[in-house]
């Protein structure tokens, strides 16, 4: 593509394209450069250098269409790779050049970037300055341009995706995966339809969907497939498909590790206690070590950021029974009643829910269901 480009500057001489103005949409709303040229392991740098020299010419052409791309790849790249500070800097040189030539798709998707560095750095002010961005951001694009709005909104879905409650749209909610929505956006689409239906406990239906969009299995050819991958395994996990989940996760740890891109996989790691650590430990031994260090230091900053896995690590700590004593209370039975379903004294249930509530951090049966989701 570089060396056409080449050959068409010759052709342009001093003019500009026609048929790609400035305020076009980059990519037809594609948000996330890694997920469309990452795609050979082991070679994100050369990816990296490969797309300036080819912005460096196509900006030129097009009065600076795409302009700002190359510091967000870098961005999205620093910052699953665990490089928060780099990340942060090119995120922010992107916002800058991008906002310059009227890019504001990019911009939007270099303060996505900055939100999620925030939540490492333990930045409440600065995760909620990211979403607020991108809100005030999104109004004026829409505004502008027709074929922006699904962009706009996989953004902040994502964005709120696992901090706040996010309302998926109806027809998103229903499985429609065409319709108004621009076909670059197709993988992202699929990847927050399947988080719906694993958020919803819909198991049987995510693996029939996983089926019917992937009749022949599912490959990682792109750093763009590692998302709906992680959605597979979790769920493949819960169905105790274990070693349809062990192949996959397989699979994504051999993609991922020439890179040392482990963010993501340490944040399913830790929401699945465990499962991609296992991984590493049985199939990728000698790399082991360097994950779980990557995985510790990540710990404190993503519990900051997702409060419900801390919960689920507290309850992690309760024995088989006092877990069931804990739902049968969280469920509104009394003590009464839940010594005469288990066959015990009140006395017993009593000691066991003092010590349920000292081992949550809880002092009344109201928050039990905070922890046993």
């Amino acid at each position: 593509m570089t060396r056409s480009l080449q050959q068409a500057r010759k052709l342009f001489q001093a003019d500009c394209s026609q048929v790609i103005q400035q305020d076009s949409p980059w990519c037809y709303g594609v948000f996330a450069p890694c997920s469309c040229f990452q795609q050979t392991p082991g070679q994100i740098e050369q990816e990296a250098c490969a797309l300036s020299s080819y912005l460096k010419l196509y900006t030129k052409l097009t009065r600076g269409h795409g302009a700002g791309l190359d510091s967000l790849f870098r961005a999205e790249a620093s910052y699953y790779a665990g490089r928060l500070s780099e990340a942060e800097k090119q995120a922010y040189i992107a916002s800058f050049v991008a906002h310059s030539e009227g890019q504001d798709l990019i911009a939007l998707a270099a303060f996505y970037i900055l939100g999620w560095i925030s939540v490492h750095k333990k930045g409440v002010a600065g995760w909620q300055d990211a979403v607020r961005s991108l809100k005030e951001r999104a109004s004026a694009i829409i505004k502008q341009a027709y074929i922006l709005p699904s962009s706009v909104e996989a953004l902040q879905m994502i964005l709120v995706l696992e901090t706040g409650q996010p309302v998926y749209p109806a027809g998103l909610a229903e499985g429609s995966l065409t319709g108004d929505h621009l076909p670059g956006l197709h993988k992202i689409q699929v990847t927050l339809y399947l988080n719906q239906l694993l958020d919803s406990r819909q198991l049987p239906r995510l693996t029939a969907c996983l089926e019917a969009l992937f009749p022949d299995g599912m490959l990682i050819h792109s750093f763009g497939d590692v998302f709906p991958a992680l959605l597979a395994a979790q769920a493949y996990s819960a169905l105790g498909q274990q070693e349809a989940c062990r192949q996959l996760l397989k699979q994504l740890i051999g993609f991922l590790l020439p890179d040392r891109l482990f963010n993501q996989l340490i944040v399913y790691d830790l929401k699945t206690n465990g499962l991609v650590s296992a991984c590493f430990k049985a199939d990728f031994p000698a790399q082991a070590a360097q994950f779980l260090r990557a995985r510790q230091q990540m710990e404190a900053a993503f519990i900051h950021g997702f409060p419900e896995v801390e919960q689920q690590q507290a309850a992690a700590q309760l024995s088989c029974r006092e877990q069931e004593i804990a739902r049968l209370a969280a469920s509104g039975l009394t003590n009464e009643e839940i010594a005469r379903q288990l066959f015990l004294s009140v006395n017993t249930v009593r000691a066991h829910l003092r010590a349920i509530f000292r081992k949550l951090g809880i002092q009344h049966r109201s928050k039990l269901n905070e922890f046993l989701r």
